[in-house]
């Protein structure tokens, strides 16, 4: 499948990075739901919870707390791709049976139809799969900025006499 890019939002950044450096007044502002304060506080309100389990975990953390996000995406992209993969071979064979010799069955309209909907389809997976992936990369943002912000104030809340205890590397 060929993958679109309906990303042109950032030839305007490319074109003045292209004339001069970057400075940081012009990049773009961080989403709301990326910031290191939201994500982080939801982490550490599941953490403060998970820890006082016999038995913390990771994996169920993260779970709790993007689980239900990382469902519905995965839910959207099986939903697209059933019907995706029902329906683009079902045009290609039709359309290519109108080339067969001797057919009768299907019209030029029909035809037209099949590669319509071939047409239709291709672009339908361009800006769905790019959205998709903006989204997914989003979800993959936000957890790894959660983590980040979590032990970045864990390590804050250390003590002199904890930290001396700890070599430099670690």
């Amino acid at each position: 499948m060929p993958d679109c890019d309906t990303s042109s939002y950032t030839g305007k950044l490319f074109t003045k990075a292209f004339k001069k450096d970057l400075e940081e007044d012009d990049l773009y502002e961080v989403i709301k739901s990326c910031r290191s304060k939201k994500c982080g506080d939801k982490l550490e309100k599941q953490f403060n919870i998970e820890r006082q389990k016999e038995k913390p975990s990771t994996v169920r953390l993260i779970w709790k707390c993007y689980g239900t996000t990382y469902l519905f995406l995965g839910s959207l992209h099986l939903c697209f791709r059933l019907v995706n993969s029902v329906m683009e071979p079902q045009a290609i064979g039709k359309l290519v049976s109108y080339f067969k010799p001797n057919q009768t069955a299907l019209t030029i309209y029909d035809a037209m139809y099949y590669a319509g909907v071939m047409v239709g389809l291709q672009l339908l997976h361009c800006l769905y799969f790019q959205n998709y992936s903006i989204f997914v990369k989003q979800l993959a943002i936000q957890i790894r900025t959660a983590f980040c912000s979590l032990i970045y104030r864990k390590a804050l809340k250390l003590t002199p006499t904890a930290l001396s205890d700890i070599s430099l590397g670690n």
